[in-house]
C-alpha cells in the first residue's frame, strides 16, 4: 500500500461523497472485491455486473481472477455514482487510479465476468444473503428466518 496515494484517494473520494456524486461505498479490505461487490448487493438488495480488468492489479504482473477477487486491501474502495456522474467523479479522483468496472442492475444477481471472458461468479443475490446470513444463526444454534 502506499500511504500517500491512500490519502489522495480518501480525500477524493470525501470530496465526491460531500459534492453528492458517491451513492455508495465500499473497501475491500475484508474478503477482496467479490466480498465487497457481494456486500453492496446484498445492502441494496440489487445486481451488479462487473467486468475484472487487468489493469486494476497494484501490480504489472500477469494476475488472474482470483487475485483480483480476492486480495483485500484497505485502500480500495467501490464507488456507485450514477452515470450522469460519471466524469464528475473522475474530476475529483484526478491523479489517482479509478476505473470503471461495471454497473448496478435492477435483477438481483451478481454476475462477474473474468478477465478471460469466464464467468467466475453468477449468483442470485438471494444466494449471497442465505451464505452471508445462515452460518451466524448456525453458530447461535437457531435456524435462519427466511431472507427478505
Amino acid at each position: 500500500m502506499n500511504p500517500e496515494l491512500a490519502l489522495k484517494s480518501f480525500r477524493a473520494i470525501n470530496a465526491a461523497q460531500e459534492a453528492g456524486i458517491v451513492l455508495s461505498a465500499h473497501d475491500c479490505a475484508e474478503g477482496g472485491l467479490a466480498a465487497c461487490l457481494a456486500e453492496m448487493c446484498i445492502g441494496g438488495r440489487v445486481g451488479a455486473k462487473v467486468r475484472l480488468r487487468q489493469d486494476m492489479a497494484a501490480t504489472d504482473s500477469d494476475i488472474d481472477d482470483s487475485v483480483l477477487l480476492f486480495a483485500e486491501s484497505n485502500s480500495r474502495i467501490v464507488l456507485e455514482v450514477d452515470a450522469s456522474n460519471e466524469a464528475g467523479l473522475f474530476r475529483f479522483c484526478e491523479g489517482v487510479p479509478v476505473f470503471e468496472i461495471g454497473e448496478v442492475t435492477k435483477d438481483p444477481r451478481l454476475l462477474i465476468e473474468g478477465l478471460q471472458g469466464t464467468v467466475p461468479v453468477d449468483l442470485p443475490v438471494s444466494e449471497l444473503v442465505k451464505a452471508w446470513r445462515e452460518p451466524l444463526y448456525e453458530a447461535m444454534g437457531e435456524a435462519a428466518p427466511s431472507a427478505q
